[in-house]
Formats: C-alpha cells, structure tokens, sequence
C-alpha cells in the first residue's frame, strides 16, 4: 500500500484573492525572556499586523502563522536588535 503523505503548501493567492497562510519557524538565538518576545512580536506584527506568533524563549524558537513570507520579516526583526534565521 502506498504512503499518502500532505502536499507541503507556499503561500499563494486563492480564488477570493486572500493570501494563504504558511507557518514560519526562526530561531533567534537573543530572544531570553517576555520582553524579547514583546519586541520580537512588535517587529513581527509591524510587517504583517494580523500574523499569528507563538514564541518559546527556552528553545529561542519563534513560530508565525502569516500569509508573508519568513525572508519579509527578516529586516524588521534585526531592526529590533534580534539576531534571526529561518529554520
């Protein structure tokens, strides 16, 4: 028997013309405590407002439910001073 496995989607554009949301994952090696989260959700919602961010200071992981891409959230993280890569 064949293994069926879930196609791996990007964001696009549907037929309404929303944006399809992806999940983003960074590691941000600075973020330490609620206050980076706090500046790293501010950065983060400051490119896309509705983007949805789960943050685990311990594993320094940051998650982001948005229709942007990680690569745009980029620039405005390391203007916050968080040193980010996509994982």
């Amino acid at each position: 028997m064949p293994l069926t496995l879930p196609l791996w989607e990007a964001p696009s554009v549907n037929a309404s013309g929303k944006t399809k949301e992806a999940l983003v994952q960074f590691h941000i090696e600075n973020m330490t405590c609620g206050g980076c989260v706090r500046g790293v959700t501010r950065a983060i919602h400051s490119v896309d407002p509705g983007a949805a961010v789960e943050a685990d200071p311990p594993a320094r992981k940051l998650m982001v439910q948005s229709g942007k891409t990680g690569a745009e959230f980029l620039p405005a993280l390391a203007a916050a001073g968080f040193d980010a890569r996509l994982t």
